[in-house]
């Protein structure tokens, strides 16, 4: 191989393709970048190389992703070797597309319909990933980490479950029961993930909670959300007649009585303004006896400099 100023571009990017392997994937690139201005070399090899190795630190940034799928794209260039990874032009070009929309699906912020879009927008992610990808693995995570066992199922599987958890996050507050079946087709995805889906499990149950609420009488769904449990002292009395409906008031250890959120809120509301108001009147008598008290003090220090002149 030539050196210093005699080295071709075919020098320069053989020397690339050997730190590659050697994952010195910050001086890859820019040896790379030297090949392309050189004479000689292979220019549309190369450029596909740095554009996978700007990748390389900014795994999150979604825009990063785009311009590496507009190079690929535009090649002409069916395939080529990254490393030990056999790269298919195309489909890293579009494995990339759907990861620069996954990073900005998943940074979409908002309740409601917000959040609905959200996980309707992730559940199309998933699709497009197991209908591309299938069971092959996805070549970024292989580049990069070493990992081989992220496929398009599997990751479709992952952004299924999280599309469901966000249907049901943007559902629970007018229908915690729709919610609830979101939170088991999650769980479903997630048992398929090897994970043992407890968060799920707990929000299911949660969701599909009912109760009638001990103060207004009224039947409501979503413990947690629709309704609480409020710590009271329940007489024997009382307790006889308890939970005989279909629904329980309160819980089976006697200890608390489910409120609805209604009535929850206007006991809350009604305790702050009661607490504001002792607050307030403890301020008021509080200040009342500092002033009394700095009237006395300064009419002690008064006397004090009065004895003294007369002595």
């Amino acid at each position: 191989m030539a050196f210093g100023l005699f080295k071709t571009g075919d020098d320069f990017y053989e020397e690339a393709l050997d730190l590659v392997k050697r994952k010195e994937f910050e001086k890859a690139k820019k040896i790379f970048e030297k090949s392309i201005v050189k004479e000689g070399g292979k220019d549309d090899l190369a450029t596909l190389m740095v554009a996978v190795l700007d990748l390389n630190g900014r795994l999150g940034e979604s825009r990063v992703y785009r311009r590496a799928a507009e190079i690929l794209k535009s090649s002409s260039i069916p395939s080529f070797e990254f490393g030990l990874t056999a790269v298919d032009t195309e489909k890293l070009a579009l494995e990339c597309e759907l990861t620069a929309d996954e990073i900005d699906t998943m940074a979409l912020s908002g309740s409601g319909a917000a959040k609905q879009n959200k996980g309707h927008k992730l559940i199309e992610l998933a699709q497009k990933y197991q209908m591309n990808f299938g069971q092959g693995s996805l070549m970024v995570p292989e580049i990069y980490n070493g990992v081989t066992t992220v496929t398009g199922l599997k990751k479709g599987l992952t952004l299924m479950a999280i599309g469901n958890e966000c249907l049901a996050e943007s559902t629970v507050w007018s229908d915690p029961k729709k919610a609830a079946e979101y939170e088991q087709i999650a769980y479903n995805y997630r048992r398929q993930l090897g994970e043992n889906g407890e968060s799920n499990l707990t929000r299911i149950k949660e969701y599909a909670q009912a109760c009638t609420c001990w103060f207004c009488g009224r039947d409501v769904t979503g413990s947690g959300i629709h309704f609480f449990p409020m710590s009271s002292e329940i007489s024997p009395m009382q307790k006889g007649s308890a939970n005989r409906g279909p629904l329980e008031s309160c819980d089976q250890g006697f200890e608390s009585v489910y409120v609805c959120r209604a009535c929850y809120s206007a006991i809350s509301r009604r305790a702050d303004v009661i607490s504001k108001h002792y607050y307030d009147m403890s301020m008021r008598e509080l200040r009342s006896t500092e002033a009394r008290l700095q009237a006395q003090i300064a009419a002690l220090e008064a006397q004090i400099v009065s004895v003294r002149f007369r002595n």
